[in-house]
């Protein structure tokens, strides 16, 4: 049930008691009577200090008979709740006494004191006549300021449910702001832990460690003077699904894997992290890249359970710095021996230098965590002087123009083929901008990795 402060001065009034709330039986509302004194200053503490205690839904002021100066300086009381934040939306009723008035009069034929009244923030006025009986007074107050005083209670709870719902509101903002502040820093956190998980890179690479290859969005992750291999990296969201990593073995061997989990984000992240706890683990006690494959396979196959798979490749490449020949299982041989093997993932792109044409490498099993105990495909070529093999995931080739055009397979060969003659860093971040002007601006829709391995 609502309240109704009433406060009054006046001592004598007719409509104290039981009269005023047989007249406001209808408002179903409980009325707090406050005797003020007159005294400006001490009011003003007794008015907020009822208040406070009381909670009403509105205030009603009984104007006090006498003179004018006397009836303005009581309506400063208006002005006082007005500039309390905790009453500023009370709606305020003030009473006024007059000889003579007619109801429904309009706010524009009233006296100075009413108007005054509004500009304190009374929100409506009642005008009573004193020559009145009381039953004409009833009947007036039950046709016009009951209809006025419900509307203000109403008015008073919509403004108190705006007022609460506000601040739930402002207090849900700001438990949002801070939960996503926390989450923004572990996935900040996040983020750089899985950085960590690239292979660590050089601080310059071909080109002599200038400032353009130091900005470099791309990395050189190994380079000698048979070898470079460089990296890219760009997860469409904080964290994403693809990795790669560039492991170099005691006995003059490289090892280079690259992955991309269905999906992104966290889940992906934590897949990732899992391959490359897994690769690390398997890739120093196996040798063989498609044995590599097969046991990563079987690991991950009883940890993933989130319905998700891995698409991989790895490159198990095999040099000699002192120049000898090594041989390959096809009876080939050269300085730059590579095995290859690849688990559902798009083919690498092998660039001959003797030929001038681009090979795509398309041994191939099924993705990593389907099928336990899959076997996969073995492959083993050469790498002779000036050879280049690009290693990319599918949102290389999946990346839309503003038209929804892939990307697709045959542009990506033509982009390579236009940047064998360059070299390092300069091949993947070339391969980038050409990506960006085809997407003019588009988003990415996943995640991106590229892998550079150059014969020298």
């Amino acid at each position: 049930m609502f309240r109704i402060l009433w406060a009054t001065s006046n001592e004598d009034e007719p409509l104290k008691g039981a009269f005023f709330k047989r007249s406001l039986s209808d408002v179903d509302c409980d009325i707090v009577e406050l005797q003020l004194s007159q005294n400006f200053e001490s009011d003003s503490e007794v008015l907020l200090s009822t208040i406070q205690s009381s909670r009403p839904g509105l205030v009603l002021f009984e104007s006090p008979r006498g003179a004018s100066e006397t009836v303005m300086e009581f309506l400063k009381l208006l002005s006082v709740l007005k500039s309390s934040p905790d009453t500023e939306t009370l709606p305020l009723f003030v009473l006024f006494h007059a000889r003579s008035y007619k109801f429904g009069s309009t706010a524009h034929t009233l006296d100075p004191q009413v108007k005054e009244a509004f500009e304190k923030g009374a929100y409506d006025v009642l005008i009573l006549s004193e020559t009145s009986s009381h039953e004409q007074i009833h009947a007036k107050i039950y046709e016009e300021a009951v209809l006025r005083i419900q509307s203000a209670l109403r008015h008073g709870r919509r403004c108190h449910q705006a007022i609460t719902l506000s601040q739930q509101l402002s207090k849900m903002n700001a438990d949002l702001y801070e939960r996503n502040l926390q989450v923004e820093k572990e996935l900040y956190v996040t983020r750089q832990l899985q950085q960590s998980l690239l292979p660590p890179y050089l601080p310059s690479s071909a080109g002599g460690g200038d400032m353009e290859t130091e900005l470099s969005i791309s990395k050189c992750h190994y380079h000698n003077h048979r070898m470079r291999i460089s990296g890219l990296y760009l997860p469409c969201d904080a964290l994403g699904g693809d990795f790669y990593d560039v492991a170099q073995f005691g006995d003059d061997t490289v090892g280079v894997s690259l992955a991309d989990v269905s999906g992104h984000g966290v889940p992906a992240a934590f897949i990732t992290a899992m391959y490359k706890s897994a690769f690390y683990r398997i890739s120093h006690n196996y040798s063989a890249a498609n044995d590599i494959l097969h046991h990563i396979n079987n690991e991950l196959i009883d940890i993933v359970k989130t319905g998700d798979y891995i698409t991989a490749l790895y490159m198990r490449i095999m040099l000699n710095s002192e120049g000898a020949q090594i041989a390959t299982p096809s009876g080939n041989s050269s300085d730059i021996a590579v095995e290859f093997s690849g688990a559902g993932h798009p083919y690498p792109l092998y660039y001959s230098a003797r030929t001038g044409q681009i090979q795509r490498l398309t041994e191939n099993g099924p993705p990593l965590v389907w099928v336990r105990n899959s076997d996969y495909p073995l492959m083993t070529f050469i790498l002779e002087p000036n050879d280049k093999l690009l290693l990319y995931t599918d949102g290389v080739t999946d990346i839309r123009n503003r038209d929804g055009d892939l990307l697709g397979e045959k542009a990506l060969e033509s982009a390579f083929l236009e940047l064998v003659d360059k070299e390092g860093q300069v091949v993947l971040d070339s391969l980038l901008s050409k990506l960006s002007d085809f997407a003019d601006a588009q988003a990415l829709e996943d995640d991106m990795s590229m892998v550079l391995i150059e014969a020298l």
